[in-house]
């Protein structure tokens, strides 16, 4: 992990809220952060590695005994931000295109080109907008106070979270629940709702990550609590959440529990893949990831911590191949192949299965692959029906005629895998 640190003023240190007070901006330009602040202004900054710069200010005031929330649509064409009991719909100039009076405080709001989501302390209202007006449409959770909301970047699905820990992904438009769960821990703080994933994080350091298959969302693991989960420091009585934010497209979630600790964990399997621990005077209230930098971490004196993961950025840089290509695993009968939009698989002659973990190599050219794995150990096993396939610290199972991998995680690794049936 590369780890930089840009010193803002205190203007923009974050709003204390149990939520991120960081947000990528959406669109063409790579390298915006939106950051809503203490003094109650909404800040836009350009990072870079070297340097941040100021794009826009809005301010709007003290926030007193409010609430103070804000989040862009998913192409970054409009922004809302939602301050004690008003809430303002800008496009992404800034230009103002409606303001409106809420029943509650707006803990925390999510946005489409035609829908705007308000998480409240009687529920989450949901509204159909235009420039002239805002129309109540639904009311999730009535009576219960619901402080997450987020909108797939497609703007298909909708997830909520509550504070008694029951989580909601429903279909946007037909407002139909596709899934209802409750978290092992309550209050949700952070959600990443991506492609056929989410991704639910509660306060005091559970995750739990639920896939898309095609005909329902479901389970993909038992919830798991991080292992970045703090002890006590110089903040006691500081109100702590559990912030993640998605390793761009890959299949890796980098969690903070507003403290000096950062891990990057393997959603399929709940593994650890990275740490980054900062000072411990660190105190995180936000994290994000934006492309031009990587992870932005915000932390309570309004510096910003700037990661990127090297592995990672060699996987996001890995391009589609024009050809499908395939490479033989030594000592084995098996060949991975990857086809022309990138997916590894596992081929044996007899069967292809997709393979159920990151692609193991940033190189083109899959020939030389198994001289070349950046993971301490990869070893494929097979005995009739049965596959097995070690990655790292991970080992995962298939069995003929099953629709999934089952997968173990190796608390001191894997040195070889063998079958004995």
């Amino acid at each position: 992990m590369e780890v930089g640190r840009v010193v803002l003023s205190g203007a923009c240190a974050p709003y204390s809220s149990w939520n991120s007070s960081v947000v990528s901006v959406p669109g063409a330009e790579n390298d915006l952060l939106s950051v809503v602040c203490e003094d109650g202004s909404v800040k836009v900054l350009a990072l870079t590695s070297a340097a941040c710069t100021l794009r826009t200010t809005k301010a709007y005031g003290n926030v007193g005994i409010g609430r103070f929330c804000h989040a862009w649509s998913g192409d970054g064409a409009f922004v809302a931000v939602a301050h004690a009991s008003r809430v303002c719909i800008y496009d992404r100039s800034w230009a103002l295109l409606l303001e409106a009076e809420l029943p509650y405080f707006g803990k925390h709001i999510a946005l489409t080109s035609t829908t705007l989501i308000v998480c409240t302390s009687n529920g989450a209202y949901v509204y159909a907008w235009d420039r002239s007006r805002m129309r109540d449409v639904d009311h999730v959770y009535a009576e219960t106070p619901v402080v997450h909301c987020c909108v797939s970047p497609c703007g298909a699905w909708l997830a909520l979270g509550a504070t008694d820990g029951r989580i909601q992904i429903r279909r946007l438009e037909a407002r139909a629940i596709e899934l209802e769960a409750v978290m092992p821990s309550t209050r949700i703080t952070s959600v990443v709702l991506h492609a056929s994933r989410a991704i639910f994080a509660v306060k005091d350091g559970y995750i739990a990550v639920y896939k898309r298959d095609d005909a329902s969302w479901r389970l993909a693991s038992a919830p798991f609590r991080v292992s970045a989960t703090p002890s006590p420091n110089a903040f006691v009585g500081y109100p702590s959440s559990t912030l993640v934010a998605q390793y761009g497209t890959l299949r890796v979630a980098a969690v903070a529990h507003s403290s000096q600790f950062i891990d990057l964990v393997d959603v399929e399997s709940g593994r650890c893949v990275e740490r980054v621990v900062l000072p411990p005077s660190s105190m995180l209230l936000g994290l994000a990831f934006v492309d031009a930098v990587g992870l932005v971490a915000h932390d309570v004196s309004g510096t910003c911590f700037l990661m990127r993961w090297t592995y990672g950025d060699a996987l996001l840089a890995l391009q589609p191949c024009k050809d499908a290509q395939e490479g033989r695993v030594d000592g084995s009968p098996w060949t991975l192949r990857r086809d022309v939009a990138g997916t590894i698989a596992l081929d044996d002659g007899r069967r292809c299965l997709p393979a159920p973990f990151l692609p193991p190599t940033t190189l083109h050219d899959l020939a030389c692959v198994p001289r070349t794995f950046p993971w301490s150990t990869f070893a494929i096993a097979s005995e009739g029906a049965l596959l097995a396939v070690a990655l790292g610290s991970t080992i995962f199972c298939h069995v003929d005629g099953a629709s999934s991998w089952t997968h173990w995680v190796a608390p001191h690794g894997v040195a070889s895998l063998h079958l004995l049936l």
